[in-house]
């Protein structure tokens, strides 16, 4: 379930200690709370932060396939070709995503910024 994400990733930040002062810690009992205490503080809107980026990260499998199925048809492959190949297609897949990924980690830590 993609709202449980946020609260997840909430219960996981527990604890960590932020160098940004402006991030509040957190102190959830477990998931139940947490979905409280966010819809609570910032509504049932803050639960669904970082899905839209969530659903186009779909696309950095789509492009490591369709970059590796485009050079494997170039060449015939060794098993040491292939492994290359693959690890190529995924660091070109996450080079391209990697924005997108950056954009749904501050989404989802959003809500933990104090409202200014």
């Amino acid at each position: 379930m993609l709202i449980s994400v946020v609260a997840n990733t909430r219960l996981k930040l527990q604890g960590a200690k932020f160098r940004n002062e402006d991030i509040v810690a957190t102190n959830y009992k477990g998931i139940i709370d947490a979905f409280h205490q966010i819809i609570r503080d910032k509504g049932a809107s803050a639960l669904w932060n970082g899905t839209f980026p969530s659903l186009l990260l779909v696309f950095n499998p789509a492009i490591q396939f369709m970059f590796y199925e485009k050079n494997k048809e170039a060449v015939k492959l060794t098993s040491l070709d292939a492994f290359v190949m693959g690890a190529v297609a995924k660091a070109v897949a996450t080079t391209l995503t990697y924005p997108l990924q950056t954009v749904q980690s501050i989404l989802r830590v959003s809500t933990l910024l104090v409202s200014g």
